[in-house]
C-alpha cells in the first residue's frame, strides 16, 4: 500500500507538471519574443532619453534625497526593472526547454509527441537566445547610464560632464595624467592646461612652429623680458589635433579657443596656456570647457596614439576668478636636520599642482649643458660639489623627487639602487622663479618653481611672490628661506627654499608592506565614486606610482570589464611614516567587479620595491598575508586576495 501511494504521488506530480507546463507554453509561446523585443525598444528609448529630455526636465531627485527617499535616477530604476523581468523570462524559457526534453523522453516513439517536443524546444531556444541578447543590451545600457549619471553636474554655461569624456579607456593607455582633471571645478581663468603622455609624441601635431625657427614651444622675445608681449610671434596649439572649446558651443571651428601658447620640454609633457584677451572663462559666470585630442594624433614613431575613433576628451568647470596665490611647500623628505641612509631620495611636496615644465629635468655637474635643469639644486656641503641626478614630478603634479645617478646596490626586484654621498651634509635648494615686476606671475622660460597659473614659489610663506633673492636689490630678501630648525634672520629670507640633512654610510635594503586596504577584500555594494586605497608601512616614492594599463607597464592597476580610466595620488602620514596610495577613477558600473593591483613597481623612499607582496588577510584588515619568497621547498612571494600564492596574481 505504501508503495502504491508513492507511485501515485509520483504520477500526480508528473501529471500536474504536464498540465501546467502545457498551459504555460500555450500562454507564453507567442509572448516571449514580443516581451523581449519590447524590452529592447524600451531600453533603447531610455538610452536615448538623457540626451534630449532629462537635460530640461526636473525629475525631483534632489528633493527626494532631501526628504530621505532614494536619489537613484528613475531611468536607472526602470532599466533595473527591465533587467529583472528579462531574468524572469529567461527562467521561464529554461523551464520550457526542460519541459520539451521531458516530452521527448516520454514520447515512447509517438510521432505527434516528438513533433510537439521539437516545436516547443525550438521556440524556447529562440526565445532564450533573444532574452539573453536583450539582457546583455539592457545591462550595457544600465552600466552606461550609471556612468553617465554619476558624472559631475553642470554649472552655468555648460552641460554635465563625465570622467574621461566618455572615451577614457583609449586615453588611459597613453595618457599618464592631465591638468585640470576631468570634472574638476573652480579652475582659474589663467590656468595652464598640461597633458603628460607615457611616450614621446609627434610634436608637430600638438604645436605649431609659427615663428619657423624649427624649435617647438618658443616665442620671439624681442624685448628679452621673458614676457609674451603684444605683437610677438609665438608657437601655438595645433587646433587640427588639440581642440579647446566651451562645452555648450561644441567643437565647431568658429568656437575654438585658438590664442593658446604651446610648449614642451621633452615631447611627452605639453603645456597649453590660453593668452589674453582670450583667457578662458568669464568674469560673470562659470563655464564648462572641453579639451579634445583627435584620433589622428600620433606618437613620435608615427603610430596612432588612440585606438578609439573618438580620440580622447574631457571637461572641467572654469570659475570667474584669476589665480594669483603662489604655491607653497608643505613638507620635504628627508626632514631638515635629520640623518638618513644614503639611498634615500629627496622628495618635495606642494600644496597644489606644480607646472611640470618648472619642476622636472636632469642636472649634470657643472651645469654647462643648455638643457640642464637648475630650478632645484642638490649640493654636497661636505666637499662643495654638486650632486648629479634627475628630477621627476608625480602625484598629480604635486610632488617633485630627486634621484642620483650613483649606483650603490640592488633591491629585492634586482633594480638598481642609487645613493647620495655617504656620511655627508646635503643641501637642497628649491628656487623661486623670476616674476614680472609687481606681479606673482613668473617670466618664461621658468627659472624656478611655478604653479599651473605661473605664480612663482612662495618659499617664505608670506602670501606673495618676490622671486629669487637677487631679482630686486632694493628689497630686504637677501637669502633663501631656511627651513632648518633654529634658522635666524627670517625677515631677510626670501622665496627660494632650502634645508639641510645628513647621510650615513648605511644602505637600507628591506621591502615595504601594505598594512591596510580599502575597501576590504571581497567587499560588496561599494559606492560608485569610492577610491580604492592601500596604506604602506613606509613613506613611498611618488614617482614609482605609475598606471599599469597593458601594454603600458606600471605599478598600480585597476582591472575591470569594461575597463575604466583611473589616476593615482598619495597622502603621507609624516608622524607614523606611512603613505596611502589612492586610485581615483571614472564611476564604477552597477554590477561589475573591480580588482586593484599594487605590484612590485612600487618603491619606498629608499628605492626598495614592493616584493615580496605582503598585505591584509582576505576578509579582514587585521591579519597579515606574509609571503616567503625563499622558503624551502616552496616559495610564496605573492599575496593575492589576501592569500599566499606561488605565482603572480591573476
Amino acid at each position: 500500500m505504501e508503495k502504491s501511494k508513492r507511485y501515485f504521488l509520483l504520477d500526480f506530480v508528473l501529471f500536474t507538471t504536464k498540465i501546467k507546463a502545457s498551459m504555460l507554453y500555450k500562454l507564453i509561446q507567442g509572448r516571449i519574443f514580443q516581451i523581449a523585443v519590447f524590452s529592447i525598444l524600451l531600453a533603447v528609448a531610455i538610452f536615448l532619453l538623457p540626451n534630449f529630455a532629462l537635460a530640461q526636465v526636473d525629475t525631483g531627485i534632489d528633493q527626494a534625497a532631501g526628504i530621505g527617499l532614494s536619489d537613484t535616477d528613475p531611468i536607472i530604476v526602470i532599466a533595473r526593472v527591465i533587467r529583472v523581468a528579462l531574468g524572469f523570462l529567461g527562467i521561464i524559457a529554461l523551464v520550457l526547454v526542460l519541459y520539451a526534453g521531458f516530452l521527448y523522453m516520454t514520447s515512447a516513439g509517438a510521432p505527434d509527441k516528438i513533433d510537439k517536443a521539437k516545436k516547443i524546444l525550438t521556440s524556447a531556444a529562440i526565445g532564450l537566445i533573444i532574452i539573453l541578447a536583450s539582457f546583455a543590451i539592457v545591462s550595457f545600457i544600465l552600466n552606461f547610464l550609471t556612468n553617465s549619471t554619476s558624472g559631475t553636474s553642470s554649472g552655468p554655461g555648460g552641460g554635465g560632464t563625465t570622467f574621461g569624456g566618455g572615451v577614457p579607456v583609449s586615453g588611459n593607455k597613453i595618457i599618464e595624467y592631465h591638468y585640470p582633471e576631468s570634472g574638476q571645478q573652480d579652475v582659474p581663468r589663467n590656468t595652464s592646461i598640461i597633458i603628460t603622455f607615457k611616450e614621446e609624441m609627434n610634436v608637430g601635431q600638438l604645436i605649431k612652429d609659427n615663428n619657423g625657427n624649427g624649435t617647438y614651444g618658443d616665442f620671439t622675445d624681442s624685448n628679452l623680458n621673458g614676457v609674451l608681449d603684444t605683437g610677438e610671434v609665438y608657437d601655438s596649439v595645433n587646433e587640427a589635433y588639440v581642440l579647446l572649446y566651451k562645452e555648450a558651443d561644441g567643437p565647431a571651428a568658429a568656437t575654438l579657443v585658438t590664442e593658446v601658447f604651446a610648449t614642451t620640454a621633452d615631447n611627452k609633457t605639453f603645456m597649453f596656456k590660453p593668452r589674453p584677451p582670450d583667457y578662458i572663462g568669464s568674469p560673470s559666470e562659470e563655464i564648462w570647457y572641453t579639451v579634445a585630442l583627435t584620433s589622428a594624433l600620433q606618437k613620435a614613431n608615427l603610430t596612432p596614439a588612440f585606438s578609439n575613433p573618438a580620440g580622447y576628451y574631457w571637461s572641467f568647470l572654469v570659475s570667474t576668478i584669476f589665480d594669483t596665490t603662489p604655491p607653497k611647500i608643505t613638507n620635504v623628505i628627508p626632514y631638515p636636520a635629520t640623518t638618513e641612509p644614503r639611498n634615500v631620495i629627496v622628495q618635495i611636496n606642494f600644496n597644489e599642482a606644480i607646472n611640470p615644465l618648472s619642476g622636472s629635468g636632469s642636472y649634470v655637474s657643472p651645469g654647462n649643458f643648455p638643457d640642464d635643469f637648475e630650478n632645484i639644486e642638490i649640493n654636497n656641503l661636505s666637499d662643495g660639489s654638486d650632486v648629479n641626478g634627475n628630477f621627476y614630478i608625480s602625484n598629480k603634479y604635486r610632488t617633485i623627487e630627486f634621484l642620483t645617478e650613483t649606483l650603490c646596490g640592488r633591491n629585492s626586484c634586482g633594480d638598481g639602487v642609487y645613493c647620495l654621498p655617504a656620511t655627508s651634509t646635503i643641501e637642497a635648494l628649491v628656487k623661486a622663479a623670476t616674476v614680472i615686476p609687481g606681479q606673482n606671475e613668473a617670466t618664461f622660460p621658468f627659472d624656478g618653481i611655478v604653479d599651473m597659473a605661473s605664480n612663482s614659489l612662495d618659499g617664505n610663506n608670506d602670501g606673495t611672490s618676490q622671486g629669487p633673492e637677487d631679482q630686486d636689490p632694493a628689497d630686504a630678501f637677501v637669502e633663501p628661506f631656511n627651513a632648518n630648525p633654529g634658522a635666524s634672520d627670517a625677515l631677510t629670507q626670501g622665496d627660494s627654499y632650502r634645508w639641510d640633512f645628513g647621510t650615513s654610510d648605511e644602505i637600507l635594503l628591506s621591502s615595504p608592506n601594505i598594512i591596510n586596504v580599502l575597501p576590504a577584500i571581497g567587499s560588496n555594494n561599494i559606492q560608485t565614486n569610492f577610491k580604492p586605497a592601500a596604506t604602506f608601512d613606509r613613506l613611498m616614492m611618488s614617482s614609482s606610482m605609475t598606471k599599469h594599463s597593458p601594454p603600458s607597464l606600471g605599478s598600480v592597476a585597476l582591472y575591470s570589464v569594461p575597463e575604466i580610466s583611473f589616476w593615482l595620488s598619495k597622502t603621507d602620514d609624516i608622524v607614523n611614516k606611512e603613505t596611502t596610495i589612492e586610485i581615483s577613477h571614472s564611476p564604477f558600473g552597477d554590477t561589475a567587479e573591480y580588482t586593484p593591483e599594487f605590484n612590485s613597481g612600487l618603491k619606498d623612499i629608499y628605492q626598495n620595491c614592493f616584493y615580496p607582496g605582503s598585505g591584509p588577510v582576505s576578509g579582514t584588515n587585521t591579519g597579515v598575508c606574509t609571503p616567503t619568497p625563499t622558503s624551502t621547498p616552496t616559495a610564496f612571494p605573492y599575496c593575492c586576495d589576501g592569500a599566499l600564492s606561488t605565482t603572480a596574481c591573476n
